[in-house]
């Protein structure tokens, strides 16, 4: 599995203005290449603090490539890669504002957030901030360099690896207990905390279709409501949205199914008000393994 960290830094307040991406691969836990561009912002405003902070303004990126350019770039590296970044649910807001402001679809791929897992390795720290985690693992940071960030969050994961005697990032992502992101085209399931291994036959379900994306719930509309015990939210929500699918917050009319878990309270009763067809966590396992909707 492809793993390479990302790091973007922004050129003011809206996480559509990225204005530098750094990239770097690791490898056997090496990190074996780090790239560096330049970003033009659609909007080349740059907050005086921001310049401040990453040292990049509006004079540096005025020729730069805008950011589906420089993610063309390097297409076949991101496709099935698994990106790791230092607070990944910033990077990855970053570069979902980025792309939708250019109607563009995200790169599909799983993330993993390295914030979490210096949380996990190494709790003893008072703080686990990018640069404090370098400066305690020995790790050389120019921080707020995209490139170098980049390479630091590859080296954190390196390290944590390294420390529970693994060799793979979903096995460090297992250990740690980290459900991983994922990146579709249009839409995302974020990197949480509190994973619930125990439930394996059901998760292998759950994600064993999401490897090879499908259209086979393509034009269903799903709400899931309630505490599920037999999968996550997330789990359930990736499912749909790789196979095709849409979920929505809210009921109405145009939802096709509720799947409700204990405590499901007034999402519930608005489907049974309105007709929409309501299924447990049973008959959702049943309706994914049975290869269709019924």
């Amino acid at each position: 599995m492809k793993a390479i960290a990302i790091d973007f830094e922004t050129a003011n307040e809206t996480r559509a203005s990225a204005c530098a991406i750094g990239l770097a691969w690791l490898s056997d836990g090496e990190v074996v290449r780090v790239e560096e561009r330049l970003i033009r912002p659609k909007e080349l405003r740059f907050s005086p603090i921001n310049s401040a902070i990453h040292g990049v303004c509006a004079d540096h990126v005025r020729y730069s490539p805008e950011l589906p350019d420089v993610l063309a770039e390097f297409s076949d590296d991101l496709i099935g890669a698994t990106l790791i970044a230092h607070n990944a649910a910033f990077d990855m807001s970053v570069l979902r504002a980025a792309l939708d402001g250019y109607d563009e679809p995200y790169p599909k791929c799983s993330y993993l957030c390295s914030l979490k897992v210096a949380k996990r390795t190494w709790p003893e720290l008072s703080a686990h901030r990018l640069n404090v985690v370098a400066e305690y693992l020995g790790i050389s940071l120019r921080h707020h360099k995209a490139g170098d960030d980049a390479a630091a969050a590859a080296e954190i994961v390196a390290a944590a690896s390294r420390v529970n005697g693994i060799h793979s990032i979903s096995e460090l992502a297992r250990v740690c207990d980290i459900e991983m992101g994922r990146l579709f085209s249009n839409d995302y399931v974020p990197c949480s905390g509190g994973a619930i291994f125990d439930r394996k036959a059901d998760k292998k379900l759950m994600w064993e279709t999401n490897d090879a994306e499908s259209d086979k719930l393509a034009g269903q509309v799903f709400v899931f409501t309630g505490a599920l015990s037999r999968f996550t939210r997330d789990e359930a929500r990736a499912y749909v949205i790789a196979n095709g699918g849409v979920v929505r917050e809210s009921i109405s009319i145009k939802v096709n199914y509720v799947v409700v878990g204990s405590n499901a309270g007034a999402k519930l009763t608005q489907a049974q008000k309105i007709g929409v067809k309501v299924l447990s966590e049973a008959e959702w396992l049943a309706l994914i393994s049975g290869g269709g909707v019924s």
